[in-house]
């Protein structure tokens, strides 16, 4: 039987690859994935893209921690003052070249990047060649509530550097995926993470006694710090800004093999319906929405419009009446944002997050661009839609719809 660390150690390598599968299509895929975590090691200087440091402070320092003096690499622009800042955390391979390239990437558009040494403590990745040795002998023996703390000293550092209180991020790679998720829900003041891959799940122990999946539920993705984010990094054509209310069209999909559509089940939301109401309230009730509008009329010989199903469902969810508002005309997702943009003058509202379902958000978003609404992405976390059969004709049919409605809309 094996061990609790020696289950804990498995779970950390493993988060490297993909699970294997052991046919053909599966022996090379992990061959890929292999090359993959091989790449992520230690990057030698003479291989490493290297970011222009021109127009950069950079630089390392230490900052004061419990059990000694935190190393940090940091970078920012040369100049200026209440800078954003984004704390970078590093794969199991300590700060090295290309985490400390990442901070300049960031810098050169106007962050304070800061990407602290957390395994310093415990010992120094780079000096070991092996994977499972460092696992065992150094990120096994890193506490959470340690890089919790450590991450919240650098915050507060930043502040004394040039960086904005008011604005942090995270972005973290592999083990630092993991710890973005964990300090996402350990910071109430964070405005967003990234966490590129990273293990999610796992064995409890006295060190790491939660994973992301245990905290996910509490956490609401700010979308604005994100998209943002995200666009700096990798140049994804997206930026949203400040939201003041949330519209949850109906509109997802109709067809005879869809038995987990939008439609109301007599006075109740069908499940994917209840995923978008809950994700607008989960909006609502951390503050970064004001008002939620629920659209949609009845359809299919119902007895009562979607959307007033769905405020009932909000009211009796604690959201109070006088921050909802409905349309009960719409049957298709353009009508759900003509009829909620009409609503939107009416009461004064400028700025929207769409909720939908992923896979329906980009024809959505152009829906709305369409209707002149000012509107950014909010998918829900999750989708009913799950498993080939039922997500392929799905996205099948969400290519057609979004390519007929951009050549409808090119002739017009």
């Amino acid at each position: 039987m094996k061990t609790m660390d020696a289950e804990t150690d498995r779970q950390q390598f493993d988060s490297l690859l993909p699970a294997a599968r052991l046919d053909r299509r599966g022996f090379v895929t992990t061959l890929a994935a292999a090359g993959f975590a091989l790449a992520v090691q230690p990057v030698q200087a003479s291989t490493a893209v290297s970011t222009d440091a021109t127009g950069l402070t950079t630089g390392d320092a230490t900052i004061a921690v419990d059990g000694g003096a935190l190393p940090v690499y940091f970078a920012r622009p040369a100049s200026g003052s209440k800078l954003p800042v984004v704390l970078v955390v590093q794969e199991i391979f300590g700060v090295h070249e290309y985490i400390r390239d990442v901070c300049r990437r960031l810098a050169h558009q106007g962050y304070l990047a800061i990407a602290p040494e957390l395994f310093f403590r415990q010992g120094d990745p780079r000096t070991i060649a092996n994977v499972g040795e460092i696992i065992q002998s150094i990120v096994s023996k890193v506490p959470d509530a340690q890089v919790m703390a450590d991450l919240d000293a650098c915050a507060t550092w930043a502040a004394s550097q040039g960086g904005d209180p008011d604005w942090l991020a995270i972005t973290g790679f592999c083990w630092g995926g993991r710890i973005t998720w964990l300090y996402a829900a350990h910071n109430p003041r964070l405005k967003g993470g990234v966490a590129w891959y990273g293990r999610v799940d796992g064995a409890p122990s006295e060190l790491t006694p939660k994973h992301p999946v245990d905290v996910a539920a509490a956490l609401i993705v700010v979308r604005q710090a994100i998209n943002e984010l995200r666009a700096r990094v990798v140049e994804i054509d997206f930026i949203a800004a400040t939201q003041v209310v949330t519209i949850v069209p109906d509109d997802l999909y109709r067809g005879a093999q869809a038995p987990c559509g939008t439609k109301v089940i007599g006075e109740e939301p069908s499940p994917v319906l209840e995923q978008r109401i809950r994700h607008a309230i989960d909006l609502y009730e951390a503050g970064y929405v004001e008002k939620i509008i629920f659209t949609g009329g009845i359809t299919d010989g119902a007895d009562f419009a979607e959307s007033v199903v769905s405020r009932d469902f909000a009211i009796r969810n604690h959201v109070p009446e006088e921050d909802i508002l409905i349309e009960t005309q719409s049957l298709i997702t353009e009508e759900n944002f003509r009829f909620a943009g009409e609503l939107a003058d009416e009461n004064g509202l400028s700025s929207f997050l769409v909720v939908s379902d992923p896979l329906h958000m980009k024809r959505a978003l152009l829906m709305a661009e369409h209707a002149g609404i000012d509107a950014h992405s909010s998918p829900t976390p999750s989708t009913e839609f799950k498993g080939f059969a039922n997500i392929a004709p799905f996205f099948a049919r969400e290519v057609v719809c979004y390519m007929a409605y951009v050549a409808m809309h090119a002739v017009i």
